[in-house]
């Protein structure tokens, strides 16, 4: 079925034509990679350029006892909100720090309790799987433990034709004015009409973007001291609204 989404081919192409490096039949060779690799950077701009409800993901990480680090998943690209319990375990929320602040915590001794802070760092990387991302706690975890958080996901870069960006369709053409601004800095090593487009493309975005947010954000309740000294904030049937 036809759709109003750009694939990546066709955004491929609009750039090549932007460029007047089309011909008559499309873009080849060194051209047709010059425009690829405008669009990717276009594309990464614009995963990048506001908080999108389409890259966030939700996840748990289960601890094991005696471990302290954990590989976060391969599309990680940031921390959101951080580790937490459920509410019913009674645990206090896990504090974030540095790692330089976890070794340090770590140096005064061994100590084996649930998890009380937590570090993000750059882990393993290598040139075919790229960049991982490590999270270690302290104390080291003395059982399995069910954390919640949620993350930023970075999406695979397109490489096929058919190949389609995220987000869906009513942001395909704020993602095309992307790319073409990315086009138009690189030929003309400056910003333009293209790059001053996109201003009101990006807001239309953020406007359609802001429809998909929660109308409910919890549950109101009567918080016991504990809760208030944790900054366990469960405040509950909160309808939020957009301007």
């Amino acid at each position: 079925m036809e759709t109003l989404q750009y694939s990546y081919k066709q955004l491929t192409d609009r750039v090549s034509k932007f460029l007047g490096t089309y011909g008559s039949s499309g873009p080849s060779g060194t051209d047709l990679t010059d425009a690829q690799d405008m669009v990717k950077s276009g594309y990464m701009t614009f995963l990048t350029a506001y908080d999108w409800t389409f890259r966030r993901r939700y996840a748990t990480l289960t601890t094991e006892s005696g471990r302290y680090v954990y590989e976060m998943p391969e599309d990680f690209g940031g921390l959101r909100t951080p580790f937490h319990f459920s509410e019913e375990s009674g645990y206090p929320p896990v504090r974030e720090t540095s790692e330089g602040v976890l070794m340090e915590y770590r140096g005064y001794g061994e100590n084996n309790s649930y998890p009380e802070n937590f570090a993000i760092r750059a882990g393993h990387y290598s040139p075919e799987t790229g960049q991982v991302y490590e999270t270690m706690f302290w104390p080291t975890p003395n059982s399995d433990h069910v954390l919640y958080y949620s993350y930023y996901m970075m999406p695979p870069m397109m490489g096929n034709d058919d190949d389609v960006p995220m987000g869906g369709q009513e942001h395909s053409e704020c993602i095309l004015r992307f790319c073409l601004a990315a086009a138009e800095q690189e030929q003309d090593e400056s910003q333009g009409v293209q790059s001053k487009e996109i201003g009101n493309h990006l807001q239309r975005s953020i406007a359609m973007d802001k429809l998909k947010e929660p109308r409910n954000v919890g549950r109101i309740k009567n918080m016991s001291a504990f809760e208030v000294a944790r900054g366990s904030y469960r405040i509950n049937d909160i309808t939020g609204f957009t301007d």
